[in-house]
């Protein structure tokens, strides 16, 4: 059996660069016709992989890299997701899936990452100890102001 189109796409970026930043939003979780929309709202414009089973969530999980929070309700259901809604979260490996710097967290600041990221890759210690700075509703309008 071969794998979902899901985990093979993770597969081919993991081949595609040194390193790799999957986040994992609800857009994820939504059929592709939605993406679109989403990328307008967010700004976002890197790959996303669209994964309305959560298939390649679970694969994370099963490799112990990751483990995705899944909401799963009535009301997500009637939403559209028919397998629950992927939450947030950030991973982060070498493309041999050597490492998991990032971990799973709730909408870190992506600077923030990669500057500790590139820390610790050169031998530095944990620059942000006590954990990263979110993405609320006023970061996101800064951003958005802010043109990043």
């Amino acid at each position: 059996m071969s794998a979902p189109e899901s985990v093979q796409q993770f597969h081919r970026l993991l081949g595609s660069s040194s390193f790799l930043f999957l986040l994992f939003v609800a857009a994820t979780a939504e059929a592709a016709e939605h993406l679109e929309k989403v990328r307008s709202w967010t700004g976002f414009s890197e790959t996303v992989i669209v994964d309305p089973e959560n298939l390649l969530a679970r694969e994370l999980k099963s490799r112990k890299l990751l483990d995705v929070a899944i909401t799963d309700s009535q009301l997500y259901r009637l939403r559209g997701y028919k397998h629950g809604m992927a939450q947030p979260a950030l991973l982060v490996v070498k493309s041999d899936g050597a490492m998991n710097i990032g971990g799973a967290t709730d909408r870190p600041v992506l600077a923030e990452v990669w500057k500790n990221t590139q820390n610790q890759l050169q031998g530095g210690d944990v620059i942000t100890k006590q954990g990263y700075a979110t993405t609320g509703v006023l970061h996101l309008l800064g951003q958005k102001l802010s043109g990043w």
